[in-house]
C-alpha cells in the first residue's frame, strides 16, 4: 500500500463510526501473515464500548468478526491505487471503493467499503 494515507488515532476511530452511522456494508479481510490465515466477512459495523463488530446484526449466528479497537497499532486509508500490484487489488473489481487498514501487532484488518 504505497499510496495509502496514514491516519491519526482519532481519524482511525472516526472512520468505523462513520461506516456504522451511515449503515455502509463493508467487506472485512483479516490477515495473519505468520500463519497465512485470511478470513473474510461482509456486514455492517457496530460498536459496543471499545469492541467493534462486523457482521449481520439481525442474525447472531451469522459469520462475524469482533476486535478491540484499542489494540490497533496504526491505521491507513486508501483506494484502488494504494493496492496496485498487491493480491488485494482484485477486491476493487467487486464494487469496493476504499479501504481502511487497521494494523495489529501480528495481523492486519482491511475494511473495504462496499458500493454495489
Amino acid at each position: 500500500m504505497d499510496s495509502s494515507t496514514p491516519l491519526t488515532p482519532q481519524e482511525a476511530s472516526d472512520l468505523p463510526h462513520e461506516l456504522m452511522t451511515e449503515s455502509i456494508n463493508v467487506q472485512a479481510a483479516f490477515l495473519v501473515p505468520a500463519s497465512q490465515v485470511t478470513v473474510h466477512v461482509r456486514g455492517l459495523v457496530t460498536f459496543h464500548e471499545d469492541i467493534v463488530d462486523i457482521g449481520d446484526r439481525a442474525d447472531p449466528a451469522a459469520p462475524s468478526l469482533h476486535f478491540k479497537f484499542g489494540s490497533t497499532t496504526g491505521a491507513a486509508y486508501g483506494d484502488r491505487r494504494a493496492f496496485s500490484g498487491t493480491p488485494h487489488e482484485k477486491f476493487f473489481d467487486f464494487g469496493f471503493s476504499s479501504a481502511l487498514c487497521l494494523f495489529f501487532p501480528d495481523s492486519v484488518l482491511m475494511l473495504f467499503e462496499v458500493t454495489k
